[in-house]
């Protein structure tokens, strides 16, 4: 599914940043910078931290 139309980032792509990601949760900036793009309109924000809070509690790990 398409998180971000603005960059083509997807939820797949979003899932392989989480997955190689080492260290504290990453921000949505974080996750734009690793995928080579910027917060352009920020309408994906919303669903890209969704999607980071699915994987890390995927992995039992709460999210402050």
């Amino acid at each position: 599914m398409i998180l971000c139309s603005c960059n083509a980032l997807s939820s797949n792509t979003v899932k392989q940043i989480l997955d190689n990601h080492n260290g504290p949760v990453p921000s949505v900036q974080e996750i734009m910078n690793k995928h080579g793009c910027s917060v352009e309109c920020a309408t994906c924000a919303h669903n890209i931290k969704i999607e980071i809070r699915k994987h890390y509690e995927s992995l039992h790990r709460t999210l402050p």
